[in-house]
């Protein structure tokens, strides 16, 4: 099965996706967040090469426990998640910094004699050539895998797959979303990214996600809150971001410790815990129906498939 080559620029060996000039955009986000009330700042910010590092950091933490699930879901169901996948496929996996996951359900396809074009999408060339490195390795001798990475956002992976749908050898498109990700943002918002894809190729895709589950507040607690740890290197790592995108230092950490007036809230960070009745009304509302399930043993994480036809497929 051939590569696709669209007529973008390589960085590396990913393929240089971005559509627009990051910066000027990224410096606008901020300041649009900082007018809402509450106020945010763009999740964007916190994913770069760095925070990509200290995230790894938090998955290491053993109360971190969305890892695990997703570690144990995929050693007992890989074969099964493999099943759902055409002789051919292409295979896109959106927000990927580690993929020590993803080279499980590659083996697992490779092992079915599944014909797959993996692409890796990621804001991080240095995070995404390194783990891209080490995938290819892992599967230079494949006669089944190739690997290739696409450097851009979640909106430039859309505005690719729309540009090169004509040029892809296989139809059956399905998009990998792991790391409760998916709940990164609120329900509605979720499902208009869905549909941006599904409308990116015709009508007709599949996605397999991650999502958390659960419902144990002191378990959620003791995955979150680590203050002074990794989660909060992340957030302060984001500030940093914010600077170099404004373009001087906006964000003191110094006086970042935080003391603000009872109330305040500042959105930085989204992490749904979303029911099995929110996942299937998300699904619905992006245009998917659901139609697989992988569930960690004591349910509290899962690994979903969600399918989309074109009228009259």
């Amino acid at each position: 099965m051939g590569s696709i080559s669209p007529e973008y620029p390589f960085v590396g060996r990913a393929i240089d996706i971005r559509q627009s000039n990051e910066q000027l955009d990224l410096k606008g986000a901020i300041l649009e967040g900082l007018h809402k009330r509450p106020q945010e700042l763009p999740a964007v910010l916190m994913w770069d090469d760095k925070g990509s590092e200290i995230y790894e950091r938090l998955c290491e933490d053993p109360a971190y426990y969305p890892r695990s699930c997703e570690t144990e879901i995929l050693q007992r169901y890989c074969a099964d998640m493999a099943d759902t996948f055409s002789a051919s496929s292409i295979l896109i996996e959106l927000g990927c910094g580690n993929l020590q996951k993803t080279s499980a359900i590659l083996a697992a396809l490779e092992a079915q004699k599944k014909q797959v074009l993996y692409y890796a999408v990621d804001i991080s060339v240095d995070t995404l050539n390194r783990s891209l490195l080490d995938l290819s390795n892992r599967f230079c001798s494949s006669p089944t895998i190739r690997v290739t990475g696409l450097l851009g956002t979640y909106a430039d992976c859309v505005e690719w797959v729309k540009s090169s749908f004509h040029s892809f050898s296989t139809p059956n498109i399905t998009f990998l979303w792991m790391g409760n990700t998916i709940a990164n943002t609120e329900i509605e918002e979720a499902a208009s990214m869905l549909a941006c894809f599904r409308q990116a190729c015709g009508g007709n895709c599949s996605f397999i996600f991650g999502a958390d589950t659960c419902s144990d507040i002191s378990r959620i607690f003791g995955a979150y809150d680590d203050h002074p740890g990794p989660l909060h290197d992340i957030v302060a790592n984001g500030m940093h971001a914010a600077n170099r995108a404004i373009g001087h230092k906006v964000f003191k950490l110094e006086d970042w410790k935080v003391r603000v007036w009872q109330g305040t809230k500042i959105n930085q960070l989204l992490s749904g815990k979303w029911s099995n009745e929110q996942i299937a009304f998300m699904s619905q509302l992006g245009g998917f129906t659901l139609t697989d399930s992988w569930i960690h043993s004591e349910g509290i994480y899962g690994f979903y498939r969600i399918c989309a036809e074109s009228p009259g497929a």
